[in-house]
């Protein structure tokens, strides 16, 4: 029970400091995807304890990514199906492959020009769906005028999830 209690605090705890930065208008919205994100991440007793900040993550188990490794590769064999997949996949790749720990917008628009992808209609709307899942975090403060954003342990999973034949149904 004891043990419990620690989690669920830890969890809430962890859960407070990342939605310190999501603008406030996906903020209630958020709080409760990324609690039960990180309980159910606590609950499969993979690690046992919770972190409160974001670390670059190894290449997920397989070895799916190379620093190295090309962006189409990469969707080659994550094949998202939807803007808001292919938003989170570009993120993973970016983060994964070594590129940048956070992102633009611009950048994930970049990706897709790449892989010669036509570009949503609405890019504002998907990165907005991505934030409402919980997939992505606003990132730090630069001096840039571009808003950064960061891809949350969420969304990493929720990437993995394509890595490992699952699709969206992880």
């Amino acid at each position: 029970m004891d043990e419990q209690v620690r989690l669920l605090s830890e969890a809430l705890q962890t859960t407070v400091v990342l939605v310190e930065g999501v603008d406030e208008k996906y903020r209630q919205g958020a709080f409760p995807v990324i609690l039960e994100n990180l309980l159910k991440a606590s609950g499969k007793g993979a690690t046992g304890t919770t972190t409160t900040h974001h670390t670059p993550a190894k290449a997920p188990s397989g070895g799916k990514i190379q620093a190295n490794m090309a962006v189409n590769e990469f969707f080659a064999i994550a094949a998202p199906d939807t803007h808001t997949a292919r938003f989170a996949c570009a993120a993973y790749y970016l983060l994964h492959s070594g590129k940048a720990e956070e992102f633009s917008v611009a950048d994930i628009l970049t990706i897709y020009g790449k892989l010669r992808l036509g570009k949503p209609k609405n890019a504002s709307d998907v990165l907005a769906d991505c934030i409402k899942k919980a997939y992505f975090t606003d990132g730090p403060s630069t001096s840039a005028k571009l808003k950064t954003y960061v891809i949350t342990p969420g969304g990493e999973r929720y990437v993995e999830g394509f890595l490992n034949g699952k699709g969206a149904n992880n």
